[in-house]
């Protein structure tokens, strides 16, 4: 309490992007940038208390999932030094969290240029994702499966107002959005709503994080 945490890498990270950098590290790194849509009781797994969603109602047979967002969740303002330069100041403005943030993900996950490995085969069974406004999503699965739960509700999102741009802060085009985002820019740095922010980052040495 009021120290430093210190963890073991087993290796440099290629990018922290957790959908397709399929790694221990990067899942570690992940766990503390990110916030999920619920998050895992520690001492009951099986039970999901609120994360992003304060709400989620689910259907009788598990097809329909409605998450209900809280509102003032901010994406953390990078402070790595090389986002400082003026070329990203369009970085450094305050965005909110939103569902749209949320179905991004899903999207991406489904989107068949993406190369997210073995992540989706555990969404085959999704129908569709809609954004009711912007802090109510639902989830709609083709039918009820043993995975859907734990796939809809473990959800980390990334952020939508940042994959979906260049460097300088450019729309990407849709047609290719999904290649441009295996090997996206902004991968290299991780931006979440989590407990931590990432600061810095040297090879061999050290990813440094501090309390958001």
């Amino acid at each position: 309490s009021g120290g430093n945490l210190r963890r073991t890498l087993s290796d440099n990270p290629k990018g922290f992007n957790w959908l397709t950098e399929n790694s221990s590290d990067v899942s570690d790194i992940q766990s503390y940038v990110h916030n999920g849509f619920t998050v895992r009781d520690a001492e009951q797994p099986d039970v999901h208390n609120p994360g992003l969603a304060y709400r989620v109602t689910v259907n009788q047979d598990y097809t329909e999932y409605t998450l209900f967002f809280r509102k003032g969740v901010y994406w953390h303002v990078p402070k790595h030094p090389q986002l400082q330069e003026t070329s990203f100041a369009w970085l450094r403005e305050p965005r909110e969290f939103t569902a749209h943030d949320a179905a991004f993900t899903f999207e991406m996950i489904r989107n068949p240029q993406v190369e997210a490995g073995a992540i989706k085969s555990y969404y085959q069974d999704l129908e569709r994702v809609e954004v009711i406004d912007d802090y109510t999503l639902k989830v709609i699965w083709k039918k009820k499966t043993y995975q859907s739960l734990n796939s809809t509700l473990d959800m980390f999102p990334l952020p939508r107002w940042l994959y979906t741009k260049d460097k300088l802060g450019n729309a990407l085009p849709k047609e290719t959005l999904g290649v441009k985002f295996n090997s996206h820019w902004a991968s290299a740095y991780p931006i979440g709503t989590g407990p931590y922010q990432f600061v810095s980052f040297e090879k061999g040495t050290a990813i440094l994080l501090e309390r958001n």
